[in-house]
């Protein structure tokens, strides 16, 4: 807990006696000067009034519930850490099955990074899993890869996002090179690129190539995943289909206001 911490009981009663009837008393409570925080005392000043948490307590000190909202770390019920997807990717008239598992999401950051796992990529009943990171498209990425080693030009962006029916209804802002997508979590859809880093384990030694990357679109509502994988020299529009999977590890979040 944070020197500077400070408690705000924000509810006030009547004077009456409902107030002991319901057993409720106001108390204010600051945090215990420390040298650390009488030391800075003047410049935390503000500090302390930006981390006041709201709460109530009863007649015996315990607390009975928060006033302020809580924000979740995790805006999408199925992109968590722990969610995991199953389906195929399908080049020309070779399908392979496909799972991805999400390690690790962030939001605020617009970023996230899992297993991506394959099988017969390399022309053998074998899997292949791959470490990738996200890029989520919003404030901080564009729909515009702008990542000349990727080797993906604007065109080629426009062309793979225009193949998601949902991001048509976009389209004419998102072609806009300094169009900046707010508020995308709060979208059926988001839009992400996925780019494969290594192998898992490193030491495999295989005859596939991962130097491409993936345009998503995920469906928040129904967890769905489609994707298109790109190279410049792989075969084009490879189609990546996903369904999540339920779980002990993947599971809705609900948040009470």
């Amino acid at each position: 807990m944070p020197s500077n911490y400070k408690r705000d009981w924000a509810v006030e009663h009547p004077k009456s006696s409902k107030r002991e009837r319901r057993g409720v008393t106001q108390v204010q409570e600051t945090s215990l000067p420390t040298a650390a925080t009488a030391a800075t005392a003047d410049t935390d000043e503000d500090a302390d009034e930006d981390t006041a948490v709201m709460c109530t307590y009863d007649s015996n000190n315990h607390t009975t519930f928060f006033t302020q909202r809580v924000i979740p770390s995790v805006m999408s019920s199925y992109l968590r850490a722990g969610s995991q997807f199953v389906g195929t990717q399908v080049s020309k008239s070779q399908k392979h099955a496909v799972n991805v598992e999400i390690k690790y999401v962030d939001m605020a950051n617009y970023f996230l990074c899992g297993y991506f796992r394959i099988q017969g990529l390399d022309g053998a009943n074998t899997d292949l899993t791959t470490y990738f990171e996200g890029e989520i498209i919003g404030p901080k990425y564009s729909f515009y890869t702008r990542r000349p080693e990727w080797g993906a030009k604007e065109k080629t962006d426009l062309t793979h996002w225009g193949r998601f029916p949902p991001w048509r209804h976009i389209q004419k802002q998102a072609m806009d090179p300094d169009y900046v997508h707010e508020d995308f979590d709060k979208l059926d859809h988001i839009y992400m690129r996925w780019k494969e880093c290594f192998l898992v384990p490193e030491e495999q030694t295989i005859q596939a190539s991962y130097a491409g990357f993936y345009y998503i679109c995920f469906n928040q509502v129904e967890g769905k995943i489609n994707g298109l994988y790109y190279h410049d020299s792989a075969v084009k529009f490879q189609e990546l289909s996903l369904s999540p999977v339920d779980g002990p590890l993947c599971f809705q979040s609900f948040e009470f206001a």
